[in-house]
Order: structure tokens, then C-alpha cells, then sequence
């Protein structure tokens, strides 16, 4: 059941931040594989796509409601690892 766009009953939707990932895999099938072990991705945010800010790329998350948002990981993308 749906209440609202953005709120799905025992989920939330929040903004997050992916930082240490290259810019080279900034793109919406690598940051749907980085939060795919907690989250699902929404959307990713204009500035992230268009590069206008290369600190850190943001984007849209949905996880459950009582999930922590918080989350460092180290991730393995075309055998390389990279950190937080």
C-alpha cells in the first residue's frame, strides 16, 4: 500500500552520500549495485550526473524503516576493492 511518491508502509526514502568510489563508475547500475545489500535505488541527484560536484555522489535510497542508514563497506568492482 502506498500512502505518498515516496513513503511505501515499513520503508523510507533517504538521501545518501557514496564517497571513495572513482568518478569513472559514477553511474546508476554501480550505485544501484552498492546500496542493492540494503537498499534499493530511487534516483540519483542532477548535480551527481551532470558532475558538478565530484566530492561525493548523492543519491536516493528506499530501505526499511527500522534499517540503519548509515552503512561503510568495502566494495569489489571488476576485482578491484575499494574503502571508505
Amino acid at each position: 500500500m502506498t500512502h505518498s511518491g515516496d513513503l511505501i508502509v515499513g520503508h523510507k526514502t533517504i538521501w545518501a552520500r557514496c564517497t571513495s568510489l572513482p568518478i569513472s563508475l559514477w553511474n546508476k547500475d554501480c550505485f544501484a549495485k552498492v546500496v542493492g545489500e540494503v537498499a534499493s535505488l530511487v534516483s540519483v541527484d542532477k548535480a551527481t550526473e551532470n558532475w558538478e560536484n565530484i566530492e561525493y555522489a548523492r543519491f536516493r535510497v528506499r530501505l526499511l524503516r527500522c534499517s540503519k542508514a548509515n552503512l561503510n563497506k568495502d566494495i569489489k568492482i571488476n576485482g578491484v576493492v575499494y574503502s571508505h
